[in-house]
């Protein structure tokens, strides 16, 4: 077991993998999809890292509604 230095960077981990998910699998923009993740559990926050990477994935993704 590990022990965890900055609690709130799984959330942000975990919550960005739940955002690419919406994103490829129901069309959803990045920030659609963040705002959805963001209504049903306040306390993600993914930093700025994780928001590039999520436009970038957006990018990519054939009919981003």
């Amino acid at each position: 077991m590990f022990a965890l230095q900055n609690e709130k960077e799984p959330v942000a981990c975990c919550a960005t993998v739940v955002v690419a998910y919406l994103m490829k699998t129901h069309g959803m923009s990045s920030s659609k999809a963040l705002n959805l993740v963001k209504s049903k559990r306040s306390v993600v926050a993914p930093n700025a890292g994780f928001i590039l990477q999520l436009q970038s994935y957006e990018k990519s993704l054939p009919g981003i509604l």
